[in-house]
């Protein structure tokens, strides 16, 4: 989750900025847990380390920082069309 927050824009005040609608999914791996995988030994027969993550959109996240914060936090969001 720590490497979620800067990701989702968040302030301590109690708002969180998206870009867009925040519903699109992405696979987020922490660059700890790849770390972990890559120091064990792989089997001399079987190189290839196969690690996945967990499937969030935007507005999963912020239910996620949520609950651990036990606090809602008001999200706001920025149309992509202002980056085009």
């Amino acid at each position: 989750m720590e490497n979620l927050i800067p990701l989702i824009g968040w302030h301590r005040a109690g708002w969180v900025v998206i870009l867009g609608p925040g519903t699109t999914t992405t696979i987020y791996i922490a660059i700890r847990d790849i770390a972990e995988m890559l120091s064990a030994k792989p089997s001399v027969q079987n190189p290839i380390v196969e690690f996945g993550g967990e499937d969030l959109s935007m507005l999963n996240c912020v239910a996620q920082l949520q609950e651990a914060l036990e606090r809602r936090l008001r999200v706001l969001h920025v149309p992509l069309r202002l980056f085009d």
